[in-house]
């Protein structure tokens, strides 16, 4: 633990630094011990949370936790991305006491959020070509799903 706090450290200095490729270089290292982080859960939730803050996703908003609570749904009941609006959404919105129409909307914000704040290699590492180069970002179906595989996928290799 106390040498991940020394490179915690030495990052931030970095990214505090005048100079442009340490700079760099200190954020080319901060995403891949985030990378790391987020290959090491073995807890669903945490494992989740952790893809989303690696994609960007704040969690300060709403969507968030509305998004964390749908992937930690479709890894207990895949089948449930078979139905997104007439199952999913109305599950979450159940949990959160709003309406489903509130908790699409809110991932889709969460979604759309994340676009904006995601490096390019990072967004093409989860969806690959997966999603679809006209509209440039995917749907919240489309998320849902990929991130879920991802997820499956890393718990499995655990």
């Amino acid at each position: 633990m106390e040498n991940l706090e020394k490179k915690i450290d030495l990052i931030a200095r970095a990214l505090l630094s005048r100079n442009a490729s340490d700079r760099s270089e200190a954020l080319s290292q901060l995403q891949e011990l985030m990378s790391r982080r987020a290959e090491t859960h073995t807890d669903p939730e945490s494992l989740i949370r952790a893809i989303l803050l690696d994609l960007g996703m704040p969690d300060h908003i709403k969507g968030h936790a509305y998004t964390v609570c749908a992937l930690t749904a479709l890894l207990e009941e895949p089948s449930l991305i078979d139905a997104v609006t007439g199952k999913l959404y109305p599950l979450v919105a159940s949990v959160y006491g709003v309406t489903p129409v509130r908790v699409e909307r809110a991932i889709r914000h969460a979604i759309e959020v994340c676009l904006t704040r995601v490096e390019l290699d990072t967004m093409a590492a989860y969806f690959g070509s997966t999603i679809s180069a006209l509209r440039g970002k995917p749907t919240n179906s489309e998320f849902l799903a990929r991130i879920a595989n991802v997820a499956r996928q890393r718990l499995r290799a655990a």
